[in-house]
């Protein structure tokens, strides 16, 4: 199985779109069995995942086995363990 990694900072103050700000980027990457990409934007982290049918039973047989040792890293940088953005976890 082939992995694709890239590693891009976002911007560091908010956008606007049409006049209104922008509150989160949701990243999308090339298309693969398994496609796993981060972004950054101002203070925040978001991820997605996306996976193939033929390959997982879905995205949450993903990320239901990042939940527990992303929790254990932010614990171990003392940061607040609450899961997700402000919006909480997105399927």
């Amino acid at each position: 199985m082939s992995v694709a990694l890239s590693s891009v900072v976002g911007p560091r103050e908010r956008g606007h779109f049409v006049g209104a700000a922008v509150s989160e980027i949701l990243p999308t990457g090339v298309l693969a069995p398994i496609n796993s990409t981060v972004w950054s934007y101002v203070d925040q982290l978001g991820m997605t995942v996306l996976t193939d049918d033929q390959t997982l039973d879905g995205p949450p047989e993903t990320t239901d086995a990042m939940t527990e040792p992303f929790a254990e890293l932010r614990n171990a940088a003392g940061v607040s363990v609450t899961l997700g953005s402000k919006h909480g976890v997105q399927r």
